[in-house]
């Protein structure tokens, strides 16, 4: 289908003038099921070939009616569309209104695709006067003043087209997709939006904007049992919001819902929870290999997974180690039972990026799992109530010592944790040690060690 919105077969003449045009990546991300993926590169693989799927499911999927371009565009609108697509900063934006207009014929809407200076993208035809659209698309670190300027732009275009009547906008939210969705509601980066909308609706100053829908798109991950494969689910999510000062209320896309959610299952072809991961560095912090093996399998907590918690926490704690700062995130999951509180711990050192070290869900805690979220101290309390060890650290004993000194032995050699048993490959143990210069002692803190096995065997 881009080959065709292109008329250049495989995009040969796009790859010689605009190597990094973003068709030529949805175009490869297409080519997907018939290539080998690995697992490191599945989740972006995916995202790009839904997203594509997504963009043209509205208007590009064969039937008996023949449903193209033609039937959602004027041929003077095509023509426009075929020179906007070609230039890269274009391209979103303009699949964006391609979907919308055909989503909106899907929903029984007659909407056409115009494109005449100064007006609305998309006018709907059986109406007298005809209802109008217009589709915007920001990025989703866009500034609240973003959604501003797209409101009062829009407001200006219906104006033009008909001033007694409102019209519809539709705003979507691009995301990167470092974030891994963990319950339906909208992510943290997203509300900011969705408030600012809200904001303008109410204000009575865009009266020719009937409502808004923002948009966005998400994704979650489910492993199954045991390392075996993964789940995934990409979701085209939206809100409208009605504006309450509007010209008319009889716009286009009342009570209608951009909702779609495509499902993937990824079957590995042996179990991976032995394989070697290595740290990844993400937009804000350092996935440690130490955080991958513990959590990634079987527990399937992603890298993605920390950065929705460290992006949108319930609770957080911190503690100032002598200048090495702990801190412990928590966030309450509620999609899908069972529900469960998924604690994250990381580490800042001076000069250093922020560092994931562990991360844990703890199911059937016995104790309130949107309290222990609020007070992450108090969920890794439960954890260590539940898996921790007994250990020695220098002359303290507990499941957790904070700080404690060690001394060398006779032999001179340094012991960071002792009392760990006959099976500490069973075991996580973690703790943050500084050697004196002499390697005669050592400040040892943050030290503690769970019960690998015990704590697996809560997974679902």
């Amino acid at each position: 289908m881009l080959e065709r919105l292109f008329d250049d077969p495989e995009l040969l003449g796009l790859r010689a003038t605009q190597p990094g045009h973003p068709a030529i990546a949805a175009y490869e991300a297409a080519r997907l099921l018939t290539q080998p993926v690995s697992y490191e590169d599945e989740a972006a693989k995916l995202a790009a070939l839904w997203l594509v799927t997504l963009d043209v499911a509205t208007w590009a999927a064969p039937t008996h009616d023949g449903r193209d371009l033609r039937a959602i565009a004027s041929d003077e609108a095509i023509r426009q569309l075929r020179t906007r697509i070609s230039q890269p900063d274009q391209y979103l934006e303009t699949m964006a209104e391609l979907f919308t207009t055909g989503w909106l014929r899907s929903k029984g809407v007659p909407a056409v695709l115009v494109e005449e200076e100064g007006m609305p993208d998309v006018v709907v035809e059986g109406q007298t006067p005809p209802a109008r659209v217009e589709i915007k698309r920001i990025r989703h670190t866009s500034s609240v003043n973003r959604v501003r300027r797209v409101i009062g732009k829009a407001n200006k275009q219906f104006k033009k087209a008909d001033a007694a009547h409102s019209g519809v906008l539709f705003i979507f939210i691009e995301r990167d997709g470092t974030r891994l969705a963990l319950d339906h509601g909208p992510p943290s980066d997203v509300r900011t939006h969705i408030a600012a909308a809200q904001h303008e609706m109410t204000s009575g100053h865009w009266r020719s904007v009937g409502a808004v829908v923002l948009s966005w798109d998400d994704v979650m991950v489910a492993p199954a049992p045991g390392g075996s494969g993964s789940t995934y689910f990409l979701t085209r999510r939206s809100v409208e919001i009605s504006n309450t000062h509007a010209h008319s209320d009889d716009h286009p896309a009342r009570n209608l819902d951009l909702g779609t959610t495509f499902v993937t299952r990824i079957n590995y072809p042996a179990p991976l929870p032995n394989r070697q991961l290595d740290a990844v560095n993400l937009d804000g912090f350092v996935a440690s290999q130490q955080f991958r093996q513990l959590s990634e399998f079987p527990a399937g907590i992603r890298p993605g997974h920390v950065a929705e918690v460290l992006a949108d926490p319930h609770g957080r704690d911190v503690f100032d180690l002598d200048g090495t700062v702990v801190t412990l995130w928590a966030r309450e999951v509620r999609a899908g039972p069972p529900g469960h509180v998924l604690l994250v711990e990381t580490i800042e050192r001076v000069g250093h990026p922020l560092e994931v070290t562990a991360a844990y869900r703890l199911f059937d805690s016995g104790h309130d799992l949107a309290e222990l979220a609020r007070r992450p101290s108090s969920a890794f309390g439960a954890l260590l109530d539940r898996f921790g060890l007994e250990i020695r650290v220098g002359q303290k004993t507990g499941k957790f010592i904070e700080r404690s000194v060690v001394l060398s032995g006779i032999d001179g050699s340094l012991q960071f944790v002792q009392g760990l048993g006959d099976r500490p490959d069973q075991l996580h143990v973690s703790c943050l040690v500084q050697v004196d210069e002499a390697g005669r002692s050592a400040k040892v803190s943050w030290a503690y060690a769970i019960d690998r096995s015990a704590y697996l065997s809560t997974m679902p």
